[in-house]
Formats: structure tokens, C-alpha cells, sequence
């Protein structure tokens, strides 16, 4: 037995959960984005490291259609069973159809919990990682797990464009209402979601019946082109000092 099928049978025949990483080749807004230097690593380094920190993990899988990535991944310890069918490369697929390709593929059972972690993740804390694991492990009731971060001001006061171009509120009903009784909301902070893998197998939709893991609101930073990217690295070169 070569040590790739070895490695293929220790994650088959484990009971352990396993991580997922899609990391498809053709960012366009931030170019090679998942494996750009973000404050000298690569950006997927972030992920993986926070992944292997927790000591949850038989293995940690990059779902990935480009060579350069799949190197860069198996460099850090993460393992590339097989890479993506080119028909899940484009745009327009979820991340629910590659996990589950993979999920199928692999022919896990059925019971196994799985948890998909996006690549440009550099805030990514294998504490919330661990509460997230606890959560769904422990739930007979939920889908998925997930982190989520409140909205820094209440929803429910949005502002919508009319077709005037002005400005008006989206619920009016709420103009005189004090912001201190609106309820709270919260929204998916797109960090990991952990399910098992019938779930995903099943392309159950994220989001829907999900336990949340609060985390704080300077993790939650959305990195969808060079400016965005300039900000995370100086956050991130903060947060590393406290």
C-alpha cells in the first residue's frame, strides 16, 4: 500500500470529522485570490492552520481545480484526494454541490460530520471552531452549524432606493420605534458550517434550520477586492499583537 492509498483508507476508515476547503483557481476581482500573500502567507494558510489547531480533523481536504493551489495546500498538510471536476469550477456552483461532490465521491458514511471552511478565512478561530463541533454534535433537531455576527445596526431601519432615486426607509412602521426594542438579527459570518454528511449529500440548503456560534464582529470581514484586502492585512497585523 502506497502512502496515498494509506492515507485515502486511515480518513475512510476513521470516525473523526473531516474539513473541506473549496478553492477553485478563477477568483476574478482579487486574482489567485485564494493563495495571494496576505501579510507574507499564503491566504489559505490562515484556514488550514486555524483547522489543524483544533485537533478536531482526520484530514483536512482542499476541494481545488488548480494545480498551484493543490500544491500550496499539500505544502501546508492539507490533502487533495482528487481534484474538482472542471463542471464544478464555474461562478455560478454553491458550496453545497462541492462539498457534496466530494462528500459522495469519498463515499463517507453517512453520519459523518463535515465541516466546509472557506479559503480566505484569516480570522478564522479554532475556538469557535471547537463550540461549533460541540453544538452539532450535541443537536438532534439542527442541519448545520455555523458562525454568525449581529448586524452592527438594527435591519429593520434599512434605507431602500425609490424609483425617484431618493432615499426611503424599507419599513417605514419603524421610523418612531427606539432602536434599543428592535430584536435583534444576526447574518452568516462565512466562516465554517458543519453538517453531516447525508446533509450535504442531500443539498439541504445552508443557513436553514442552523445553530449559530456568535462570533465577535472584527472577525467578520468580507474580502471582495484590494481594498477590502488592504484593510484584513491591517487588522489582521493588529489583532496578532493583542
Amino acid at each position: 500500500m502506497n502512502a496515498s492509498t494509506e492515507r485515502l483508507s486511515s480518513l475512510l476508515n476513521s470516525e473523526k470529522p473531516i474539513a473541506i476547503i473549496p478553492a477553485r483557481g478563477g477568483s476574478k476581482r482579487i486574482p489567485r485570490k485564494n493563495i495571494k500573500l496576505f501579510n507574507g502567507e499564503p491566504m489559505i494558510s490562515y484556514a488550514i492552520n486555524a483547522l489543524k489547531k483544533t485537533g478536531l480533523f482526520e484530514e483536512i481536504i482542499v476541494s481545488t481545480d488548480d494545480l498551484e493551489i493543490a500544491q500550496i495546500s499539500e505544502s501546508l498538510g492539507a490533502y487533495i484526494p482528487f481534484m474538482r471536476p472542471e463542471i464544478l469550477g464555474g461562478d455560478s456552483i454553491g458550496t453545497v454541490e462541492v462539498i457534496a461532490d466530494l462528500v459522495k465521491t469519498l463515499d463517507l458514511e453517512d453520519s459523518r460530520l463535515v465541516c466546509c471552511t472557506y479559503a480566505t478565512n484569516p480570522f478564522l478561530d479554532s475556538k469557535n471552531l471547537i463550540s461549533g463541533f460541540n453544538l452539532i454534535l450535541n443537536s438532534v433537531e439542527a442541519d448545520y452549524a455555523c458562525a454568525v455576527a449581529k448586524y452592527n445596526y438594527p435591519i429593520q431601519r434599512a434605507l431602500e432606493v425609490d424609483t425617484h432615486n431618493l432615499m426611503q426607509m424599507a419599513l417605514p412602521e419603524n421610523l418612531l420605534r427606539h432602536s434599543q426594542s428592535l430584536e435583534e438579527r444576526w447574518h452568516d459570518a462565512g466562516q465554517f458550517y458543519f453538517a453531516k454528511a447525508e446533509t450535504w449529500a442531500s443539498g439541504k440548503p445552508m443557513l436553514m434550520n442552523t445553530i449559530g456560534i456568535e462570533i465577535d464582529k472584527w472577525r467578520c470581514v468580507d474580502i471582495d477586492d484590494e481594498e477590502d484586502w488592504q484593510k484584513a492585512e491591517l487588522l489582521h497585523k493588529i489583532s496578532s499583537k493583542i
